[in-house]
């Protein structure tokens, strides 16, 4: 019946003959006041009762919410959901944005590569942790494992309390680069004038440390790898390579002493180019080789000992005088001559057994000891 009604009704309002307020012309003037008035009650009525039916169908059903908000709402007992296994979606533009799928998961949708999602005031937190820092907005905590498939920038400082995974290159602000590699190796790559520097503390290496290129300390001295396997040490002039604490050792043997630091061994052979000095006793279990000390010219030529052995070679007759300049009481001299030549050891420096000079043919040793002021010989073996 109602809706036989609502037929007549929209016949009426197409005519004309309906009153104003629902029609856009105004009734013919044959239609009295009354009868306009009588069709407004009864349409109004009507309205109400099917109006009444509709919120009572709504309530029955849960309620509805309101484009302008609604009150009187219980928090847990009204919600905006569906309680059977479908997904919530909202759209714009008719286009979906946002999906709350069966099961919590979220789903937030762009129309394009270029949209954003922003959080533009407070935090963005990802779950029930307390966070390390205080949070003053705008930031992020995210308490289980971040996985980033691009890049990332960082405008500030960078703190990492823990482990550091990190699946691709790094790229620094001047294009510096920590390249992780697919064998396990960290290449760090600099500009042409860059520096890898460490400004406070050291740099430790716990494992093998692979350097392609030299070693370059603060005052220019440097630790150069050779093609040929050398390292090579290059110091200053006025420089020094010390060794502060411990020993210093070349080879893997055993000593046959106890080093007790500040002590040297040396597994293969020593060659000193210049002058040796022992401030302690000099226990000799090898033959020691020296370099030649060539006397070009006759006549008498000095020698003050700074080593225990010397091998002599002159170009002609020598007569050698003995200085005791760096003599200390208790050295040895050994002296041997190599040469054809005569040499004669005489001085009043030096003392012999009968009273006489050394005279040395080739491939002849002499052998003297410091005491005193004086030079002793305490053997001659002449073989000339």
């Amino acid at each position: 019946m109602k809706k036989f009604v609502y037929a007549v009704f929209a016949v009426l309002l197409i005519a004309g003959l309906a009153f104003p307020v629902f029609a856009a012309t105004t009734a013919p003037s044959w239609v009295s006041t009354e009868s306009q008035n009588r069709v407004r009650q009864w349409f109004l009525k009507d309205q109400q009762e099917a109006l009444y039916s509709t919120l009572g169908d709504l309530a029955d059903a849960g309620g509805f919410w309101a484009t302008v908000g609604n009150t009187g709402t219980t928090a847990g007992t009204n919600f905006v959901g569906t309680v059977d296994a479908k997904d919530l979606v909202f759209k714009a533009h008719n286009t979906e944005v946002f999906r709350l799928a069966d099961g919590a998961n979220a789903t937030w949708t762009g129309d394009g590569a270029t949209d954003t999602f922003n959080l533009l005031v407070g935090n963005l937190k990802v779950g029930n942790g307390t966070p390390g820092v205080a949070m003053g907005g705008e930031d992020a905590y995210v308490e289980g494992s971040l996985e980033v498939d691009g890049v990332v920038y960082a405008d500030d400082d960078v703190d990492v309390g823990g482990a550091l995974g990190v699946g691709d290159d790094i790229t620094l602000e001047n294009g510096e680069t920590v390249s992780n590699s697919t064998d396990g190796d960290v290449v760090v790559t600099l500009p042409s004038t860059g520096t890898f520097t460490v400004d406070v503390g050291g740099f430790a290496v716990s494992g093998a440390s692979d350097l392609g290129g030299d070693i370059t300390l603060e005052n220019d001295e440097t630790i150069s790898n050779s093609t040929d396997g050398d390292v090579v040490v290059t110091l200053p002039a006025t420089g020094s390579l010390t060794v502060d604490t411990g020993n210093f050792t070349v080879g893997d043997e055993t000593p046959t002493y106890a080093m007790t630091g500040e002590d040297a061994y040396i597994e293969g052979g020593l060659e000193v180019d210049g002058p040796v000095y022992a401030d302690g006793g000099l226990n000799l279990s090898l033959i020691f080789n020296m370099e030649p000390v060539d006397y070009v010219l006759g006549g008498t030529q000095s020698l003050t000992p700074a080593a225990s052995f010397y091998t002599l070679d002159p170009a002609e007759a020598l007569t050698l005088t003995l200085t005791v300049n760096s003599a200390n009481a208790g050295d040895l001299l050994f002296l041997t001559n190599v040469s054809t030549y005569t040499v004669t050891v005489s001085d009043t420096n030096v003392l012999t057994s009968d009273g006489g000079v050394v005279t040395m043919g080739q491939d002849a040793v002499a052998v003297f000891i410091f005491v005193g002021a004086s030079w002793y010989e305490i053997a001659l073996s002449d073989n000339s």
